[in-house]
């Protein structure tokens, strides 16, 4: 569909490409939206993500039924309609392992920055693994 709602004006939107780079203690790590308050601006669309392992070999990403990247009509009853969603990615030592994420922008939900409840999005890199970099390469837009 284009153009515009009638009797609205039209918003103007811009790219941006952010990265964040943290620290793995444990075998995984859950990444809520107040995580991001530093990286991201209040209220921006996350489109896309790519995951990399700096120091190890294995990457895992989950989007939980619930996540906060995704609209849905009721987060109360999103968890029965919905199964989570798991990539993983292997390399060989001589290759960092990356999972790339793409969300539609139709269905991408924007992001509210003093959320501490909703999980966007959990980062593994193993089970006995620990004390792992991890760089998140995130491209959102924004309505400015």
């Amino acid at each position: 569909m284009s153009g515009m709602a009638q009797g609205q004006s039209k918003s103007v939107y811009i790219d941006r490409v952010t990265s964040w780079l943290t620290t793995v203690a444990t075998s995984n790590l859950d990444v809520k939206s107040s995580d991001l308050k530093t990286i991201l601006p209040d209220g921006c669309k996350i489109l896309s993500m790519k995951i990399t392992n700096l120091d190890g070999r294995a990457v895992t990403a989950t989007v939980p039924a619930g996540s906060g990247l995704i609209l849905v009509e009721s987060q109360s009853s999103v968890g029965a309609q919905n199964e989570p969603l798991t990539r993983v990615n292997y390399a060989p030592l001589s290759r960092f392992p990356s999972i790339k994420m793409e969300i539609p922008d139709l269905i991408a939900r924007n992001i509210d920055t003093d959320s501490t409840s909703v999980i966007l999005f959990n980062v593994g890199i193993g089970l006995a693994a620990t004390n792992q970099r991890v760089m998140v390469r995130f491209h959102y837009k924004i309505a400015i």
